[in-house]
This record gives structure tokens, sequence and C-alpha cells, in this order.
């Protein structure tokens, strides 16, 4: 062989070792390629379910807020009851020691 051959030859196989690499790193690229496709559906439904949670919790605390605001009306109430309660009692203890003649 020729020295031609000789370095055509030699320039065939680094072209060649050339090519597998880049096969390998093309074959690695597609790998991360794919992975980063699941990592991005796996965000995209963790977004959606986030934004579901959200909605929820939203309408959690518009509740909330329609009971408290129920709940202070309910213990003004109750608290007027109980004194016309208390005051009818305080009434009917006296009509029924003046009715006994004790007052």
């Amino acid at each position: 062989m020729s020295s031609f051959e000789n370095t055509l030859e030699l320039k065939l196989e680094i072209l060649h070792g050339d090519i597998t690499e880049m096969r390998g790193a093309l074959s690695k690229l597609s790998e991360a390629i794919v992975k980063l496709a699941l990592v991005e559906e796996r965000q995209t439904v963790a977004s959606i379910a986030m934004d579901r949670a959200f909605s929820a919790l939203e309408r959690i605390e518009e509740r909330v807020s329609v009971l408290e605001k129920t709940s202070i009306g309910t213990a003004r109430t109750s608290s007027w009851v109980d004194k016309v309660v208390t005051a009818a009692i305080g009434v009917l203890l006296l009509y029924i020691l003046k009715a006994v003649k004790l007052l």
C-alpha cells in the first residue's frame, strides 16, 4: 500500500470514529429530549392540579367568609335572646315572689 492509501484509510477510520461518536451523542441527546418532554408533561399536570386546588381553596375561603358573617349575626342574636330570657325569668320570679307574698 502506498502512503496515500494509508493516509486515506487512516482518515476514513478517524471519520468512522467521529461518526460513531456523533451517533452516540445523538442517542444521548434523544434520550435527554424524551426525559425533558416527560418532565414538562409532569409539570403541566402538576400545574393543572395546583390550579384546581387553588380554585377549591378560593371557594372554601368564600364559604368560610359567609359563615363568619353569619356567625357574627347569630352571636348577636343569641346574646339578645339570652338577655331577654334572663329578664323574663327575673320578671317571672318577681311575680311568683309577689304572688306568694314574700315581697
